[in-house]
């Protein structure tokens, strides 16, 4: 593997670099395996965020040859679990479950019930990517009950969080409100206000979709406050979007319309293209639901004017792509027609000026 000891600019290369250097001063110290081991493991991290798999996978493979030698299984059986979720991002669902059943089975052999835990919480998604959703509901709660166990309450969460995601990608909604609800009154209990934010929005969405409109704006407006006080505008972006289309849902499209150009606004000054896009669509979906065309049109074109500032002209490419699909909706003459309209009213504007 090349070293570069250049300045790239790049803080997750020069991370890695130094990761590297620190790596092959410790193989100096013949005396000390362990920090060599553990040097191992932070340039693998480091060269895993880089993309570099190949050198990540040696460095853990080297690190647990080393913690073996020595005697330590639960290091062992951590680089085991490290080298499983590696497999899993290189599309090698075999070799991962095979590392996986081997770090479980040294876990159990500990009497590791947090690193049990971990391991159930990897299988269940691995599960989930490959749409096994029964499969890895099952992981996913098997994971809840070890970390409720070993008293890690915040992997707890996690777990449940994962089961209600894998239970409502399979449809079942009342079963992923349960374990969702679950889930919020531990994170209120710790108290742990990141947590609450991320799953009072997951919820309210959900809620929203069941038509528990009422549970659904409680939990939304509770979450923009939290969004708001943990300075979180992308989290915010989300609450407004969901809000909006609630409103929508009861056939408050004025109310609607004000949530989702907020969202857009705030999305726009947060430099937030995903949350940006979210309330693009959403807004788009509010002015076809009150029959404006030309409102539709608007919010499209000023969108791709907008990430095109932004991101250069590869940024049209979702608006074109949204334009397209409302095109073949709508119908040539429909389509035609409305454009007629809005550049009509554009021209009328720009004379006024």
């Amino acid at each position: 593997m090349s070293e570069s000891t250049t300045d790239t600019g790049n803080p997750v290369q020069e991370a890695l670099d130094a990761a590297r250097r620190e790596t092959e001063a410790a193989r100096g110290l013949t005396a000390d395996p362990d920090g060599l081991a553990t040097c191992l493991l932070h340039q693998s991290g480091y060269a895993a965020v880089a993309g570099e798999i190949a050198e990540s996978r040696a460095c853990l493979e080297e690190a647990r040859g080393i913690y073996q030698g020595l005697g330590r299984f639960p290091e062992v059986a951590r680089c085991l679990l490290l080298l499983a979720r590696l497999a899993r991002s290189e599309k090698a669902p075999q070799k991962a479950q095979e590392q996986l059943d081997l770090s479980l089975w040294l876990f159990r052999q500990l009497g590791d019930v947090g690193g049990q835990a971990e391991v159930l919480l990897e299988a269940g998604e691995m599960a989930l990517a490959e749409e096994r959703l029964d499969r890895a509901e099952d992981w996913f709660l098997q994971a809840q009950r070890r970390f409720h166990e070993a008293g890690q309450t915040r992997r707890e969460i996690d777990a449940l969080k994962a089961a209600a995601l894998a239970r409502q990608f399979a449809g079942s909604f009342i079963h992923a409100l349960r374990l969702f609800e679950e889930a919020l009154g531990l994170a209120r209990e710790l108290p742990d206000p990141a947590q609450v934010l991320e799953i009072t929005l997951a919820l309210g969405g959900l809620q929203t979709q069941v038509g528990e409109r009422r549970q659904a704006r409680l939990l939304l407006q509770e979450a923009r406050e939290l969004a708001r006080q943990q300075e979180a505008p992308d989290k915010e972006v989300l609450a407004l979007t969901h809000l909006a289309t609630l409103e929508a849902s009861l056939d408050r499209l004025k109310e609607a319309e004000q949530l989702a150009d907020e969202a857009r606004r705030l999305a726009a000054e947060a430099v937030d293209v995903p949350g940006y896009l979210l309330a693009v669509v959403v807004l788009t979906q509010v002015h076809q639901a009150a029959g404006d065309d030309v409102a539709c049109l608007e919010v499209l074109f000023r969108a791709s004017n907008g990430l095109a500032d932004l991101l250069g002209e590869p940024g049209r490419q979702p608006m074109q792509e949204l334009l397209t699909t409302l095109r073949k909706a709508w119908g040539e003459e429909r389509y035609t027609r409305s454009l007629k309209r809005y550049i009509a009213i554009r021209q009328a504007a720009s004379q006024l000026s």
